[in-house]
């Protein structure tokens, strides 16, 4: 069997569709990444129970953001308890994003913008702001 690869940003890229289609775009090379100017900062691991396809559809649904994960990080993770009233209740991990298409680029590309920000009594706490553009 052959398949269609390609080797951009130090990584090798194999492409599969169940229904024998080819690729309807390439690949991005970043400059970068291409030169070897970007580095591992860290790594994060979580192990969760779900499917991988639970992740995508989770990342495009913004609109969970702020009702699912808002409630403080510090309860846990367990969703059946992050919610129910506790000393944490006065801190609040607040979020709000959005995707939008990118003009001029082919019809896959788009932007998302991410606010996310911790509130202490309903007020922001300072140095807790992170503004993400991808």
């Amino acid at each position: 069997k052959a398949w269609i690869t390609s080797e951009i940003n130090s990584t090798v890229y194999v492409w599969y569709h169940a229904e024998h289609i080819l690729p309807e775009y390439g690949l991005l090379a970043i400059t970068d990444a291409e030169a070897g100017r970007w580095r591992r900062c860290g790594t994060r691991q979580h192990i969760i129970a779900t499917h991988v396809q639970d992740i995508a559809e989770n990342a495009a649904d913004v609109s969970h953001l702020d009702p699912v994960h808002g409630p403080c990080m510090a309860r846990g993770g367990d969703m059946r308890t992050t919610h129910v009233p506790s000393f944490l209740s006065c801190v609040h991990h607040g979020w709000s994003a959005n995707w939008a298409p990118v003009a001029g680029r082919e019809k896959h590309a788009s932007t998302f913008a991410m606010l996310q920000h911790i509130t202490l009594f309903g007020r922001r706490v300072p140095g807790t702001t992170v503004t993400v553009t991808a």
